[in-house]
């Protein structure tokens, strides 16, 4: 089938090409408009072709198939393309590479989110399309494509893994690369090209700004960093507040902004506090050394420093009254105001009493935490005949509280009546001095018609100083993180010190206990970590001289990396004389006398395409058909101790090949074994689950404890054998490959648990359906309210026990007689009622009428996993204000209880027996009785027990 008749497309195009046979790069980073650094460009009816915020955008909607637009440049000589894309709404992605001094060419295409499909022509015939198994790429993100020719084959590798290898007997070398966008007439769409590479680049100039240009909301104190130019050996910094200053300072013309020539490190600490809000623009320019000392001039960044205050979000707000349609929540969800400020006339954009009601008027607000409030901006209410009905507020009294229970009054203010108009901007602001404060009550004393009892609003907005810790680095809930890392956070105002706490007990650092530094700076390091662990952190803010003197902060957590690894295959080349070659410290048996050969016999010895991570991997081939009917490959560790840092596992990436059959050489099936040998020639050997390992297709990820190597001193490891066939008990066998990469020793952390036994799922976002697929769909009874939520909404219910989620009779354990429950939760507090945050019971209290519930305690909020009958298995309180993870388990004998990930008690258990029981979430009972008060989210149920790995993972460690 002709491309013509398979696609009825439109072609946008970006021609890449280097008429100098050097390599060459363009990442775009200049401000918008033409594409200019030579580029030549081409178009056709509404398609332009532009830079956009430091990438190149085709985008528009084509009048005619198949015109071509696009950028181009000659090429000459060179064998490796590479660049990112992001193809969007309708428009796909294309890349043709052509070949010099013959016809042949490649071309590569996909769909936003489908595989990579090949058309392969030697003689510039139509080849057809072939698909690429396995090279699927991800739809709206950005992927790379990078094609590398090697001779006649060329690789294609997409976003880093190699996806396949072609064969084109008549390409030379790359002499035209061609990017576009296919799609029919009328088609509106966009094609995103960033970062194109022709062939092994070396980056002259510095690269990657820290923070990112044209960033915004920078702390103060931000210490500017980047990636430096290959060569360079010194850096010229330039830094300023103009912008044509700092682009055309020279070191013979410094203009005032060279602020370090010379330096040698790849950060630079401007001096003094940076202004709030004031952008700033730098440069940095990278110097060569001897002999030439070459100036590679770099590219103007910009970023734009933190405000000096911020407005508060997620506000809940709630009056003495309204009239339908005209809430409370309008004065603080930007109803009817614009991006200028102005608000407009309409009433259901604002907020009214009901006439009726009684006075005083009042409306509150509460904020998500505690704030150090700076002032209050207010719009009064704005109808088309305000100036006659005057419902604005007028006198106004107003309190704030940290607690809601306790107010202090900030006194009495008159808000400025509103102007009747759509162009109404707030014209009364209130200055709160700093004031600590989670609620405020405004009371109204009049309003500005006198006449009518109706009160009413348009919109506040509160402004905060910023004076807790915040921006944690490493981000909350990160994972992979290094065993020495650098903790750091965007500081509180007015700290004159930071008070870190750090442990792998959250309770201790909870508590207060685990108190490891006072430091002076926002930052922290802490050394020797364990592998695969979870760690907890928080900073106080302290200023003895201000009050309150300490803003404590909120509890993060990051996991650290599972594993280190002892050989990835990367340092082998194809030196023999060197001693580098793979096979000189992966011995096989030309020296030991086993079946197997390591690397192959031309260069290079190490596989470049099968590979599990980097660039290369060890071919191990077996042929067990003569004595001793095994083969292995041996390496020297030389008493390696492998059980640093808490390691204890060892990991192995295998993979084979398809099995032989009549028509098509592979593998004859065998078991794959790894054995280990200590310096005091102990030795235990274990063999994969699969006995036919060998034809096995894919990337395995072979974890083995330690203590499967029984005997073997794990801290001090001499020899390791990874092989083939049955070492211990060997029978005669047949041949083939199999590849070994990426060897690692490390502890697991934490385990995406999937859907794999989930009953039921409810996300609460905007309803109680069951997202598991299950059908198990709950009724809210009550109308409890949605909230933000841990993701998204959560659901909230207000501890009077008219609240509540039915979910009939759902029995989740009914399969397997196995339970695990993960929840989120952020209490309100006591509330003089045990409050159930899930049961599977009947009202009666007896085994006979209820399976299981989880529960607060009424005096102490301790949760709990019980029923009558049983010890409860008790644990700790839940937090107040906070999102906080619950998980329960049962295994059919012990119950456990996880509180953020831990765990926090376990105890022998069964359960009751009625598995009819009503089944609720936000009390124990269908009836309400026991109402939870506060908020759930992201409820799922279980007829498995997961593993604490895996309840890490829901808990976002």
């Amino acid at each position: 089938m002709s491309k013509m008749k398979r696609f009825t497309v439109f072609v946008c195009m970006l021609l890449v090409a280097n008429a100098w046979g050097a390599p060459f790069m363009d990442d775009f980073n200049r401000p918008d408009g033409l594409v200019g650094n030579g580029w030549a460009t081409q178009t056709n009816g509404t398609i332009e072709i532009l830079i956009v915020d430091q990438e190149v955008l085709i985008a528009g909607t084509q009048a005619t198939d198949w015109v071509r637009c696009g950028i181009s440049r000659p090429v000459s000589g060179e064998n490796k393309v590479s660049f990112d894309f992001l193809a969007n709404d309708n428009f796909n992605m294309h890349v043709n590479i052509a070949s010099a001094d013959s016809s042949a060419y490649l071309e590569i295409y996909c769909w936003p989110g489908g595989p990579l499909t090949h058309a392969n022509s030697v003689d510039g015939g139509w080849p057809g399309w072939v698909e690429i198994t396995g090279a699927a790429t991800v739809a709206g993100e950005y992927n790379n494509v990078m094609l590398e020719q090697n001779g006649t084959e060329i690789t294609v590798t997409l976003n880093g893994t190699v996806v396949g290898t072609l064969t084109n007997a008549n390409f030379v070398s790359i002499e035209s690369v061609l990017i576009s966008s296919d799609a029919a007439a009328g088609t509106t769409g966009s094609l995103h090209i960033d970062n194109v590479k022709i062939g092994d680049v070396v980056t002259g100039i510095a690269t990657d700004p820290r923070p990112a240009s044209d960033a915004t909301d920078i702390a103060r104190d931000v210490v500017l960093g980047w990636t430096p130019g290959e060569s360079a050996v010194t850096h010229d910094v330039y830094f300023g507040t103009t912008l044509a200053a700092v682009e055309e300072a020279t070191r013979a013309n410094p203009m005032g902004v060279l602020l370090s020539q010379g330096q040698t490190g790849t950060t630079f600490d401007p001096p003094g506090g940076l202004d709030y809000e004031q952008t700033y623009y730098w440069r940095v320019d990278e110097v060569n050394g001897a002999p030439d000392f070459a100036v590679f001039t770099g590219v103007v960044w910009s970023f734009t420093v933190e405000p000096f205050v911020y407005p508060i979000q997620n506000i809940i707000a709630t009056a003495s009254s309204a009239e339908e349609g005209a809430g409370p929540q309008n004065t603080i969800n930007s109803s009817g105001l614009n991006a200028a400020g102005q608000h407009a006339i309409e009433a259901d954009d604002m907020w009214l009493t009901d006439m009726t009601a009684p006075e005083p008027a009042w409306i509150q607000y509460e904020f998500p935490e505690v704030y150090k409030l700076h002032e209050m901006w207010v719009w009064n209410y704005n109808v088309q005949f305000e100036l006659i009905l005057g419902f604005g507020l007028k006198d106004v009294t107003i309190e704030y509280s940290v607690d809601g229970v306790e107010w202090t009054a900030l006194g009495d203010h008159e808000f400025a009546q509103a102007t009747a108009t759509a162009t109404y901007v707030h014209n009364t602001t209130i200055g709160f001095d700093g004031v600590a404060a989670k609620y405020i009550r405004l009371t109204a004393n009049s309003n500005w018609g006198g006449r009518m009892p109706q009160f009413g609003l348009s919109e506040v907005r509160f402004l905060y100083k910023p004076v807790m810790a915040r921006e944690p680095e490493p981000a909350n809930g990160q994972s992979g993180v290094e065993l020495d890392v650098v903790l750091d956070w965007r500081g509180g105002r007015e700290a004159a010190v930071h008070e870190v706490y750090f442990s792998a007990d959250r309770a201790a650092v909870a508590s207060g206990e685990a108190l490891v530094a006072t430091a002076s700076a926002s930052r922290h390091a802490v050394s020797g970590l364990d592998l695969g662990q979870i760690y907890y952190w928080k900073i106080d803010e302290v200023n003895e001289a201000a009050e309150p003197s300490v803003w404590a902060g909120p509890i993060w957590s990051f996991s650290t990396k599972e594993y280190i690894t002892v050989e990835n295959f990367e340092a082998y080349n194809d030196d023999i004389d060197a001693g580098t070659a793979i096979f000189q410290t992966w011995i096989d048996g030309w020296e030991n006398n086993t079946g197997s050969t390591v690397g192959y016999l031309e260069t290079p010895f190490a596989e470049r395409r099968i590979v599990f991570a980097g660039s290369q991997a060890m071919p191990l081939e077996y042929d067990n058909a003569t004595a001793p009917y095994y083969s292995e490959a041996e390496r020297d560790f030389g008493g390696a101790n492998w059980t640093v840092s808490g390691a204890d596992t060892l990991v192995v990436h295998f993979r084979g090949n398809a099995a032989a059959t009549d028509e098509t050489p592979g593998n004859a099936p065998a078991p794959v074994y790894v054995a280990l040998e200590d310096r005091a020639g102990r030795t235990a050997v274990v063999t994969h689950p699969d006995p036919e390992a060998t034809v096995i297709t894919q990337w395995q990820t072979w974890e083995i404890p330690f203590s499967s190597f029984g005997g073997v001193a794990m801290n001090n490891v001499e020899m390791m054998y990874i092989g083939v066939g049955n070492r211990t008990n060997p029978v005669a066998g047949g041949s083939g490959r199999i590849y070994v990469d990426e060897i690692g020793v490390g502890r697991p952390g934490v385990v995406d648990p999937g859907n794999s036994g989930l009953v039921a799922y409810y996300a609460l976002e905007g309803d109680v359906e069951d997202g598991s697929g299950n059908g198990h769909h709950g009724i809210a009874v009550g109308d409890p309210v949605y909230v933000p939520g841990q993701v998204g909404s959560g659901l909230h219910f207000d501890g009077t026990g008219a609240q509540y989620v039915d979910l009939g009779t759902l029995n989740p354990s009914a399969a397997t007689g196995q339970l695990s429950v993960s929840l989120w939760a952020n209490w309100d507090g006591l509330s003089g009622q045990y409050q159930g945050l899930i049961g599977k019971r009947d009202p009666g209290w007896s085994a006979a009428e209820m399976m299981w519930q989880i529960e607060a305690n009424i005096d102490t909020g301790i949760v709990r996993f019980q029923r009558e009958g049983i010890a409860d298995i008790p644990t700790a309180a839940l937090p107040i204000g906070e999102w906080y993870h619950v998980a329960v388990t049962f295994d059919g004998a012990v119950g456990k209880v996880y509180m953020a990930g831990q765990l926090g008690a376990e105890a022998a258990f069964s359960f009751g027996s009625d598995p009819t029981a009503a089944m609720v979430f936000g009390a124990s009972v269908r009836d309400g009785g026991n109402p939870f008060n506060g908020a759930l989210d992201e409820i799922r149920f279980y007829d498995r027990v997961l593993s604490p790995f895996e309840i890490r993972y829901l808990a976002g460690q």
